[in-house]
């Protein structure tokens, strides 16, 4: 059971991190600030109060949602202040592409786990592992559109700072 909710605190601080070095206007990051905050509550009340039988689905739900607004809202950023000619060479765009399908594919499951079966669960747990999948392969993708994207680091055998007299 912690491990679960440790697993959505993880997941949502490192989300929420990645939009926090991304988003450019500052309400949009005082809004971030405040919804962590909601969440951050949440988890609270979920540790003190746990009657859950499988999973955390409130403190996921609220993620869920949180991500996916500010997912949203990156994307609309991504696409008004473009910085290369095609979106899809943005390795923001890849990440965030990863994020959305990653959540929503998997949100219903997490949000239901509590109240259908175990066999069914155990069923319907195949399509959180593709999404998490997917997510890992577009992420990866994002990493290499970054590598290909990053300037060279073309500084030879020059050690800084040591041949200056």
């Amino acid at each position: 059971m912690y491990l679960f909710r440790a697993f959505t605190f993880v997941e949502f601080c490192l989300f929420a991190f990645f939009f926090w070095l991304n988003l450019t206007k500052p309400l949009a990051k005082k809004l971030l600030i405040f919804s962590a905050l909601i969440f951050l509550v949440v988890i609270a009340i979920d540790l003190t109060s746990s009657n859950f039988r499988v999973i955390n689905w409130l403190s996921i739900g609220i993620e869920t949602i949180i991500i996916l607004c500010f997912s949203f809202y990156l994307l609309f950023e991504l696409i008004n202040n473009p910085k290369v000619l095609f979106v899809q060479m943005d390795y923001r765009f890849w990440i965030i592409l990863g994020i959305l399908l990653y959540l929503s594919g998997s949100f219903f499951i997490y949000i239901l786990a509590d109240q259908i079966g175990a066999e069914e669960l155990r069923r319907m747990w195949i399509l959180t592992f593709l999404f998490y999948i997917v997510k890992g392969i577009f992420f990866a993708i994002s990493i290499l559109i970054y590598k290909r994207q990053s300037p060279k680091n073309n500084t030879g055998n020059k050690i800084p700072y040591l041949d200056m007299k």
